[in-house]
């Protein structure tokens, strides 16, 4: 960028066809824009909306809107520039400048009775005619441009040099500032504008939100996120509590264990043998060994005398151990020793392997 010499240039545009005063104006087409013929400036190139964007901003004014550019001529015609409203945020859209705008009561009624239709914004170029920043506007009745992108003829009155110490200050930067040193602001000034908008988008928030507002937006989510101490114990306490539960949880699943296979051996279903193994599945899988229970045949009788001799035996070499005053019902243990065997080869429940070998008999 040229920094030995800013220009500075103006366009108009439509305001309103009538009714209220916009709340948003067009700052800077989008791209190449040209004056008319009769003007002889240009064309201007606004190839970077987000550079021209964050440029203007690094201003931290709101920039003025008077009326036929009498802020422009003032120091020469000693005349008041009153303001005829204020450009309060300045945004990119589709590759167009933007602005965002406070009027006068003044200015508005004016514009609601159509005494003035265009505005003019000014703005810096170059000397290769790249925008730079936008500096203000004006409320103007003389367009001369094509289209509703209108120059104003002859505001300024010519293009005047703009010392670059303006630009340097503009951007934070001491009077002696080397050219690339400001080319590298204003590059700081977009990557920060761009920032801007990644921040407002994770907030929620227009890409065109103001530094305020993003900054309320933060703050907002920033206090949502505390803890309510209300809701919330000490890590300490939940331990502690915790290991109390899993504590009467283990003893209220012994006592249920135990009660299931107390039933299960006084129904002759589980022999005193098996009181191990039927105590490690009752507490791991409750429902399971209940369902093998209902299933399981009595294979001792309760309260029938069994004779001493074979009955024992047969019940020793299935692996149960039998009370002498019970007797061994013979079909019945030789279906519970196939069920438990079908069981194991084929991966499948207790009751499902009895009721196979049931209808297998």
């Amino acid at each position: 960028m040229d920094t030995d010499r800013f220009i500075r240039a103006a366009f108009a545009a439509e305001v309103a066809e009538g009714g209220e005063p916009p709340r948003e104006l067009l700052l800077v087409p989008a791209g190449e824009f040209r004056m008319r013929p009769h003007d002889g400036r240009g064309p201007f190139i606004n190839s970077d909306a987000d550079a021209v964007v964050a440029t203007t901003r690094s201003l931290k004014l709101d920039l003025p809107i008077d009326y036929e550019h009498q802020g422009e001529f003032a120091n020469r015609n000693g005349r008041p520039a009153p303001a005829a409203g204020w450009i309060v945020r300045v945004f990119a859209r589709a590759g167009e400048v933007r602005g965002e705008v406070e009027w006068t009561e003044r200015a508005a009624a004016m514009i609601r009775a159509k005494e003035y239709r265009y505005h003019s914004p000014v703005f810096l170029h170059d000397k290769s005619n790249r925008v730079v920043a936008v500096l203000s506007a004006a409320l103007t009745n003389d367009p001369a441009m094509f289209m509703k992108a209108l120059a104003k003829a002859g505001a300024p009155e010519s293009e005047t040099d703009m010392d670059p110490k303006a630009l340097r200050a503009a951007l934070g930067l001491p009077e002696d500032a080397t050219d690339d040193r400001v080319v590298a602001a204003a590059k700081a000034a977009t990557a920060a504008a761009t920032g801007l908008k990644t921040v407002a988008k994770a907030a929620g928030l227009a890409e065109t939100a103001g530094a305020a507002e993003i900054e309320t937006a933060v703050k907002a989510a920033a206090s949502a996120q505390k803890p309510d101490p209300n809701a919330y114990v000490p890590r300490a306490e939940f331990d502690r509590v915790s290991e109390r539960l899993n504590a009467v949880e283990a003893e209220r699943t012994e006592e249920r264990a135990t009660a299931a296979v107390d039933g299960a051996v006084k129904a002759g279903k589980i022999a005193p043998a098996q009181r191990d193994w039927a105590m490690a599945y009752a507490k791991s899988d409750a429902k399971g060994f209940a369902d093998f229970v209902k299933a399981a045949p009595a294979i001792v009788e309760p309260g029938r005398a069994m004779p001493n001799g074979g009955p024992q035996r047969q019940a020793a070499s299935a692996g149960i151990a039998l009370p002498s005053d019970r007797r061994v019902d013979d079909d019945r243990l030789d279906l519970h020793r196939r069920a438990l065997a079908r069981a194991a080869k084929d991966g499948i429940g207790y009751a499902a392997a009895a009721e196979l070998e049931e209808r297998a008999a």
